[in-house]
């Protein structure tokens, strides 16, 4: 699976449960390395989206709750 972003709106959903990620083909990280970019990190430093595709997902704990954050990379 992969998933690539077309325009600003494509993704309003920011924050995963486990179930929603459970069984991807996708890697989970523990921490975001540097080489990868969250939504909010994307749109700041480039307005061109569809250079970008979903790498994995970011395990964070919010409400003292585990979500998990998509991440994205630089296509080839």
């Amino acid at each position: 699976m992969v998933t690539t972003l077309k325009n600003k709106t494509e993704v309003n959903k920011m924050l995963y449960r486990s179930h929603e990620v459970q069984g991807t083909d996708l890697p989970i990280f523990r921490q975001k390395s540097e080489d990868l970019l969250t939504h909010e990190e994307m749109i700041l430093l480039s307005d061109r989206l569809d250079k970008f595709k979903i790498a994995g997902y970011v395990q964070v704990i919010k409400f003292g709750k585990v979500f998990f954050e998509p991440v994205y990379g630089v296509r080839n």
